[in-house]
């Protein structure tokens, strides 16, 4: 085996590895690749797709961020308190008299979002702080946060906010173009010719760092 080839196996073995399981998978069970099925697995593994482009961009410049499952978490019990009817006895915001409409429950789901990965990233950028310690400061705070504001279960959500996890754009459940609509903006970013130089600078810098 010459050394472009060994290359090429090197470069896709994460496709290799991928093809090969779900052959034997599909031996095992016959029904692993039917619609059906591959409709329930994309749906479920679409928000960790989408939660795991987010991170892809932070280990491209040889950092990481520890704190994207208690910041999703804590972000979901915000917005899905908001979004409960006003006259519901276990309400997680009781004090909070207004249903707020689903729309606008995730805009404010999305800036929280921003504001949590931009007070780390600052701390990373400006003070030094390795984005291991900064992040998993963050984790910790996120998941602390999370569970003194959920003194009491968060459900009966609106029909509104459950459209987005559960509803359907004919047969394709609405979580899934969300995926198609993330990756492809990745793959643009990543695409474009000044993407790989602007990673390597920033690589770079995090390394002079450590």
């Amino acid at each position: 085996m010459n050394a472009k080839t060994k290359k090429r196996l090197s470069d896709n073995m994460i496709w290799i590895v991928l093809i090969v399981l779900v052959i034997l998978v599909s031996i095992i069970n016959p029904k692993f690749l039917t619609i059906a099925n591959l409709r329930t697995l994309l749906t479920g593994e679409s928000i960790k797709g989408i939660m795991a482009f987010g991170v892809a961009f932070a280990i491209l410049t040889r950092g990481i961020d520890l704190s994207i499952g208690a910041s999703a978490a804590l972000i979901a019990c915000v917005t899905g308190a908001l979004v409960q009817p006003v006259d519901l006895a276990t309400k997680a915001l009781a004090n909070f008299g207004v249903q707020v409409p689903a729309i606008v429950a995730i805009l404010l789901g999305m800036v929280m979002g921003i504001a949590i990965g931009a007070i780390q990233g600052a701390l990373i950028a400006y003070t030094k702080m390795p984005a291991f310690i900064a992040t998993l400061g963050g984790q910790l705070i996120c998941r602390a946060a999370a569970k003194i504001f959920t003194t009491r279960p968060v459900s009966n959500l609106s029909d509104g906010y459950r459209l987005l996890g559960s509803g359907k754009i004919g047969p394709i459940p609405i979580i899934i173009v969300v995926f198609l609509i993330v990756f492809g903006i990745a793959a643009f970013i990543l695409g474009r010719p000044d993407s790989e130089r602007a990673y390597m600078r920033s690589a770079e810098m995090t390394r002079r760092r450590v």
